[in-house]
């Protein structure tokens, strides 16, 4: 599988090696930067063809468990 590259706001590249990956780390973005809803978070994602809300539930609950006001 081949790597995918993330271009984060602050100029930085990361790899993401999955797909999941990806979506973890687009997740915590919106959440810890834009302050994004759970309900903004799975409308666009559904938009955009993700469809396994649980999964997508699992990566929110993670990030908002560890995030810090």
């Amino acid at each position: 599988m081949k790597n995918q590259f993330h271009h984060n706001e602050d100029g930085t590249t990361s790899i993401c090696d999955n797909r999941e990956g990806h979506l973890m780390k687009w997740i915590a973005n919106e959440i810890m930067n834009r302050n994004t809803t759970d309900k903004q978070i799975y409308t666009y994602l559904s938009r955009d063809g993700y469809h396994d809300k649980d999964m997508i539930t699992k990566h929110i609950n993670w990030v908002r468990k560890y995030r810090r006001f």
